[in-house]
């Protein structure tokens, strides 16, 4: 491990190598000529906190321009950085950027940071699953949102959820709605309004009533329909 780790300035300036003058994400105290001489002079020596996220957010940004073999070569690097840099908001920065990339190396980034010990690198990971559209992310946002011990991360859960308009998609809110949590039942009513197309206010009764009846399937279908009727 203590290998990996010596290398990782070596890989933040690999992936520098790919980035434009101007990235966005930077902290208002970058504007303080002082720290930012500071950071400059510390950069010499190693990319510092402030630079690695500025890499990270324009690494995430260029993705989709990558050719496939440097999506391949960037989100291994990505994944090392993950694993191997201590400070969580780096580490939630890199899935972040991971997410934007079509690679397995993507995916396992993304398996991972939903079970770190940290909130903020598992909300990240959240996101990241967001992102990818796929079975898995639904059914790893599902579980995360009816197991995970952070309300935080439950809501970035229930949020991520509003893009899809798939029975366990309603299922996963409609439980939500069964909690005595204000914030919970908030988060699951506005993402089912996205799914379903449909307005039923803030009223928690009556989307609990809709569902059971079967009135907000997403699909006309009678087995769907007794799916749905058998959560409540």
């Amino acid at each position: 491990m203590t290998t990996f780790r010596s290398s990782i300035p070596v890989l933040y300036l690999c992936l520098a190598s790919v980035i434009s003058a101007g990235c966005a994400g930077m902290p208002l105290a970058s504007w303080n000529p002082y720290y930012r001489n500071q950071w400059e002079h510390d950069e010499k020596i190693a990319p510092t906190y402030h630079a690695k996220i500025r890499d990270l957010v324009a690494i995430r940004s260029a993705a989709p321009q990558m050719t496939a073999a440097e999506q391949e070569d960037h989100s291994q690097k990505l994944l090392v950085i993950y694993r191997e840099d201590r400070n969580t908001q780096i580490a939630a920065h890199a899935i972040a950027a991971l997410a934007e990339f079509p690679t397995a190396a993507s995916l396992e980034g993304l398996r991972l940071a939903v079970e770190h010990a940290d909130q903020e690198v598992r909300m990240a990971g959240c996101r990241g699953w967001g992102r990818k559209q796929s079975p898995e992310a639904l059914d790893t946002l599902a579980r995360i949102l009816g197991s995970d011990s952070d309300l935080d991360v439950r809501l970035a859960a229930a949020d991520e959820l509003k893009a899809y308009r798939d029975p366990k998609a309603l299922q996963a809110l409609g439980l939500v709605l069964g909690e005595n949590n204000p914030a919970l039942q908030y988060r699951a009513i506005a993402s089912l309004k996205q799914n379903t197309g449909r307005d039923l206010g803030n009223n928690v009764d009556a989307w609990r009533q809709s569902l059971q009846d079967g009135n907000l399937a997403p699909a006309q279908n009678e087995n769907v329909v007794q799916k749905l009727r058998s959560w409540f």
